[in-house]
Order: C-alpha cells, then sequence, then structure tokens
C-alpha cells in the first residue's frame, strides 16, 4: 500500500505527540491545577485608573484625537460573513475550522480559493449581520462597535451583554463599561457580576462576550489598554493646560510691584492714579514716565516662553500619538511631512493601527457570539488597507484580458452596459469580444520562412529520465497548517 506524503507527516506529528505525553506522566492535571489556582484569583475589582481613564476621553483633546479616530475607523469597516456548502450532517472541514482562525492574509487567501470552488459562499442576509449593524434599540451597529473600540484602547477591556429572545436567540448587544464589571469568571464561579448603581447582578459566562488585551504581567486577570501606558504624561500635559488657564484666569499675584520709598498711603494712591493715566492704552505703551523719587518695579509674572510650556505640550502630544502608533498625518498634524509621508500615512494607520484591533474584535466574535448560530459561518471584514486595492488594479493591468467590460467599468465607477453586453472579455487578439476565455481562438504559429529549415519531430528535445516530484497543492496547504499549529 503507497502511503502519501500527508499521511507520513500525520503519523509522525502523532508519534511526537505521544512520546511528549508518555514523559509527563500526571504533569498535565498538575498543570491545570495551577493555573485553575491562578484564575480563581483573579477577583480583585478594576482599580480607579479604569474610571479615571473613561472620563479622561472626553476631558484630554488629544487622547480623544486618537482614540475616537481609531475607533470610528473600525467601526466603520464593513463586516463579511461566508458559509461551506457542505451537505448537512458532514462533520466540518479542517479546512473551514482553519480559516475561523487563521490570519488576515491567509483567511483571506483561502476564502477565495474556497469560493472559487464553490465550496463556500457569501451570506448577505442573516442575524449576525444584522446584529452587528444594529446592537439594541437604543444604540446602533456603528456606536457600538466604536464605543467598544475605545474601551479596549483606553482599559484593554470591552463587554457585550447579550439579550436573548424567548426560544434562547441572541437579538441584542448591549456594551457595558468595564467598571461596571466587579469579577470576572473562574473555574468555581463562572459568571460575571455586574455592580454599579443599583444594578447589582451575575451573569453567566455564555451570556457576556469578552473582548480583551492581555496584560503581559497578570495575563489570567484584568486587561490593560494603551492609555494605561500613558498615565503621567496625559496628566502631565492636562496640569500645563490647566496652569495655562490660570494664567489668563486669576493666579493672585500681580504682574509688576511699584514700590516707592518714603511715601504714605495718599502718595502711593496718587501715583497710582497718575501712573495709570500716562501708561494704561495702546498708544502709550513705548512713553517715558519720570519720577523725582526712587522707585523700585519688579516683574512678577511668568511668561510661557520661559516655563517652555508650548515644547513642552507639543512633546506630550508626540508621544500619546507615537505610543498609540498613529501617523501625525492622520490627525491633521502635517508640519514635517510631504505628498509621500501623507500617501504613506493611511496605508501605515490600515496595516498597522486598524487591522490587528480588527484581529482581536472578529477572533473574539467567531469564537463567543458567531458559533451561536452556526459553526459553519466564517466571519472575515473588508480590507481597511488601500494597498489591496491598489494591488489589484496592478494585476489588472497586466492581465487586463482577465476581467469583463463590466468589470472594468465598475472599477471606473461607470454603470454595467446593459443587456449584458457588457459580460465579454477583450482578449488581445485585437481586443475581440467574447463571453468565455475558453473560447477564444488559440494563438496561431508563425509562418515558417521561406528557405528555413523546418523542425522535424525527431528534433524535439528530449524530456529529462528518473523520477520528477508532483506537488499536490491540497497537501502543501495541509503542511502549512500543520506547521503553525506546531509553531
Amino acid at each position: 500500500m503507497n502511503v502519501s506524503m500527508m499521511d507520513r507527516l500525520r503519523l509522525a506529528w502523532r508519534e511526537i505527540r505521544l512520546r511528549a505525553i508518555s514523559k509527563l506522566p500526571g504533569e498535565g492535571d498538575s498543570l491545570m491545577t495551577g493555573v485553575s489556582s491562578v484564575i480563581s484569583q483573579r477577583n480583585p475589582p478594576p482599580s480607579r485608573q479604569v474610571e479615571d481613564l473613561l472620563r479622561a476621553y472626553s476631558r484630554l483633546p488629544w487622547l480623544r484625537s486618537v482614540v475616537g479616530k481609531i475607533g470610528h475607523a473600525t467601526a466603520t469597516v464593513p463586516w463579511l460573513l461566508y458559509y461551506e456548502t457542505a451537505a448537512p450532517g458532514v462533520a466540518l472541514s479542517a479546512k473551514t475550522a482553519a480559516m475561523q482562525k487563521s490570519s488576515q492574509r491567509r483567511r483571506k487567501k483561502m476564502i477565495r480559493a474556497k469560493q472559487y470552488s464553490g465550496e463556500l459562499v457569501e451570506v448577505v442576509d442573516h442575524p449576525v449581520l444584522d446584529l452587528l449593524e444594529n446592537f439594541n434599540p437604543m444604540m446602533a451597529g456603528l456606536a457600538g462597535r466604536k464605543l467598544t473600540q475605545h474601551h479596549l484602547d483606553l482599559v484593554g477591556e470591552g463587554f457585550w451583554v447579550k439579550e436573548r429572545d424567548g426560544v434562547g436567540v441572541v437579538t441584542g448587544l448591549w456594551p457595558i463599561p468595564p467598571f461596571w464589571v466587579r469579577s470576572t469568571p473562574t473555574p468555581n464561579r463562572p459568571v460575571f457580576e455586574i455592580d454599579h448603581s443599583t444594578w447589582q447582578d451575575t451573569i453567566p459566562a455564555s451570556e457576556v462576550v469578552w473582548f480583551m488585551d492581555l496584560d503581559p504581567h497578570t495575563p489570567y486577570q484584568r486587561g490593560t489598554g494603551t492609555a494605561c501606558a500613558l498615565g503621567d504624561e496625559l496628566e502631565t500635559d492636562e496640569y500645563a493646560a490647566k496652569h495655562s488657564k490660570m494664567e489668563f484666569y486669576n493666579r493672585g499675584i500681580p504682574e509688576t510691584l511699584v514700590t516707592a520709598e518714603g511715601m504714605d498711603e495718599g502718595e502711593t494712591r496718587r501715583l497710582e492714579t497718575d501712573w495709570k493715566q500716562k501708561n494704561r492704552g495702546l498708544f502709550k505703551s513705548l512713553q517715558v514716565y519720570f519720577m523725582n523719587r526712587k522707585i523700585d518695579v519688579k516683574q512678577l509674572g511668568q511668561s510661557f516662553k520661559s516655563l517652555q510650556l508650548i515644547q513642552l505640550r507639543e512633546f506630550e502630544r508626540n508621544m500619546v500619538i507615537q505610543v498609540f502608533g498613529v501617523p501625525p498625518e492622520v490627525l491633521g498634524i502635517i508640519e514635517k511631512s510631504n505628498r509621500a509621508t501623507i500617501d504613506a500615512a493611511d496605508y501605515l494607520f490600515s496595516k498597522w493601527v486598524l487591522v490587528p484591533r480588527l484581529e482581536l474584535q472578529r477572533a473574539v466574535m467567531q469564537e463567543h457570539l458567531v458559533k451561536e448560530f452556526d459553526e459553519r459561518l466564517i466571519l472575515d471584514y473588508e480590507s481597511p488597507i488601500a494597498e489591496d486595492e491598489e494591488r489589484k488594479q496592478k494585476y489588472a493591468q497586466i492581465a487586463p484580458w482577465a476581467l469583463k467590460v463590466d468589470e472594468w467599468r465598475i472599477r471606473q465607477g461607470e454603470d454595467p452596459l446593459p443587456d449584458g453586453e457588457g459580460q465579454v472579455h477583450m482578449v488581445p487578439q485585437n481586443l475581440v469580444p467574447t463571453r468565455s476565455l475558453a473560447g477564444a481562438p488559440p494563438a496561431q504559429a508563425p509562418a515558417a520562412t521561406p528557405g528555413a529549415p523546418q523542425a522535424s519531430a525527431g528534433d524535439a528535445p528530449a524530456l529529462p529520465s528518473g523520477p520528477r516530484l508532483v506537488y499536490d497543492q491540497d497537501a502543501l496547504e495541509d503542511i502549512e497548517e500543520q506547521l503553525e499549529r506546531m509553531a
């Protein structure tokens, strides 16, 4: 019996796992016991910093600018849903399970291949999509997704409480602030404890979708947001702004102090009146004031220049946007920018800021929301990276005959031609229209030059002898999946 390379790999991997388990007798139970004991201790309430950071969003301008920009950009990305077209009762294929857990690039590649083969179809009308577009009667989907991303960026956690109908189907999602969650589930108590104002309740873990940005120091406790790392910088910028405000309002200290020797109270009042009459006003700012007494003038006020408040606030602004990874051009800061950096800013913002956040949301929703409806559903989103469309356009220009006329018109913003006239390809042979690339006439061989030697059947190059390697695309993809799981 012939054994394929894929079968050999499976057998080898199974043997490796069996040997690894045999070398660790009884350690699996002790490992889970230890992890469970650590998780059981994750019941401390959220810190005071959590509530302060959520309030800071409406109080600190640069924090709101950055977090608001990220939240709105992620919330406006359209979500997509796909369904495996296997027969009812057939087990979920390994490739579909891999697509549900794969990275963005590999998942989209596999989805395209499955769609082309007819094994996967896009779902345009489904309760999951309805939920993402309309969370509940008081909150639209855009607002709910934006709010959730704000919670993640500020404090590292987001919570959706599921609302069900009489038959147990999820019909609504209610985002709640993280500081309302008093404690999170443990192995001994798998519930969320809610404590806010008059609402005190316990909610089963299955009824809450929990988004979390793990804290490397305490990965089995509460999450941590990007803004948590900016506590001192945010406070410094806030205090600098308040100091500037008090400079204009009232600090209780006069700007200038004038004293004169040997003057009683009456003479001091007359000097004050005369000083104001001769020096106050726009056109008296450069006048000279003469006195017959020894006068001492002291400047008590501080200038913004001496305190370097402008440089300080600019430094703190740059620190905030750099920690979040947002290019300054996205926020309208273009003092040191040019056309190239402005064009690159959108690509950097989409790839390194939006995609990681969307992947986190997608992974959590796939596991804790989508699977409630059907395990064959695959959740995805339209790529926010503009370069993807530019790359498609470049590939289309390399092989323009691969697209139909209507597809080219849609790319140009035009409507398809009526009566299906645009459902044709323009093949390279003088751009002759054809409805199928398979029906295009074959390329003609070049005519023989008179007098040139004619090639005979015996002149054909001989095929190399010996064994040849045959690559199976499905086997290669399976190998890649196994290697990813091993990594």
